[in-house]
């Protein structure tokens, strides 16, 4: 974490590396209506980094802009025993059958993505006892798998945003809006 040109221009980067070890999902249960019963199906590891600029051009103008890259993967032998009501057997979907799991080493962990980006400008207008600010802002996330065995994804998706307000004080009126584009 770094400050350069007193404060006008901020850098921090972050890297890491997480090893799960006994890691637990709710399977479904064979028995209709009973609770899905929770086990152990192995574990996984993460790694990846974070990047961050701000920047202050001016006294008014503010630009920010974040970078983040993560491989979450399943570790060799871990068995997700979940899938079940997806692919009946591996060999229905394509995958490798260990006791009456499925074989999910190396695929992405659910509900992650391997790609973000975030981005926003702020401008100020300073009046006599009030200030009025535009703002943009963008967010990108990579497809994320919805499942174990990562047969189907969310896809991508990238939002703008936009908004202008006006600052007096702790009052504020604002005009956004959200997802300009879809």
């Amino acid at each position: 974490k770094n400050e350069f040109l007193n404060g006008r221009v901020l850098v921090n980067l972050s890297a890491y590396y997480i090893q799960w070890t006994d890691l637990q999902l709710s399977v479904p249960s064979a028995v209709v209506g009973q609770t899905n019963p929770v086990t152990n199906i192995g574990s996984a590891s993460v790694k990846g980094f974070d990047f961050e600029v701000s920047l202050k051009p001016s006294s008014v103008w503010n630009v920010d802009f974040g970078y983040s890259f993560t491989d979450p993967t399943w570790d060799d032998g871990t068995v997700d025993f979940s899938s079940s009501r997806i692919c009946p057997t591996a060999a229905d979907c394509g995958l490798t059958q260990v006791g009456t799991g499925i074989d999910i080493s190396g695929f992405q962990i659910p509900r992650t993505s391997q790609h973000q980006i975030a981005a926003a400008t702020t401008y100020t207008i300073p009046l006599e006892s009030s200030e009025i600010y535009l703002r943009a802002d963008l967010s990108y996330r990579s497809e994320q798998a919805t499942n174990a065995i990562a047969l189907q994804e969310i896809q991508q998706q990238t939002l703008v945003n936009a908004r202008i307000g006006w600052k007096l004080d702790k009052y504020e009126i604002a005009l956004f809006a959200k997802n300009l584009f879809d």
